[in-house]
């Protein structure tokens, strides 16, 4: 997991550096802060396609599991793009499968997003990642899923940006 993990840092590189270059842009604090902010953005459009977790008040409602897998994707990809920004590295990590603190304490699935996004600064970013793939395994993504799904999205991405999106 942690060599593909370090693949994907790598591709989401690649792909910053792109839309840097088409935008005319340098990766900066400024952008940055866009992109904590689109990771806390993707967050809630996963939270979005999972109803049943928050929304107490609607009889109908359905989470769409496909859906939510993209956008928390989506979400990791925001979180890379920071891992880079800050240099920092996947030393140390533990494999994904040993991030399920959600599943094993009563800690509650809103104080591990609000942990998740503060946890965003320079000093603090693996573990905001960390508490993210506490998250994914929470929602009962697999390592496999995510990754196939973050190179699928990665393909949609250049594509986009070929297309002047």
């Amino acid at each position: 997991m942690l060599e593909q993990l370090k693949e994907l840092l790598e591709m989401q590189r690649e792909l910053d550096n792109a839309i840097l270059k088409e935008h005319g842009n340098v990766y900066d604090r400024n952008i940055a802060e866009k992109n904590k902010i689109s990771l806390l953005v993707e967050l809630g459009e996963m939270m979005n396609e999972l109803p049943t977790y928050f929304k107490h008040w609607k009889f109908t409602a359905e989470n769409n599991r496909e859906k939510a897998l993209v956008e928390y994707v989506d979400a990791l990809k925001f979180e890379l793009s920071l891992f880079n920004y800050y240099k920092e590295t996947v030393e140390y990590m533990n494999e994904y499968d040993n991030y399920d603190k959600l599943i094993k304490s009563t800690l509650k699935l809103s104080e591990v997003l609000l942990t998740c996004i503060i946890c965003l600064s320079e000093s603090e970013v693996k573990l905001s990642l960390e508490w993210l793939f506490n998250i994914g395994n929470y929602l009962g993504f697999t390592w496999e899923e995510i990754y196939n799904t973050y190179k699928k999205k990665n393909a949609v991405n250049y594509e986009r940006l070929k297309n002047g999106y």
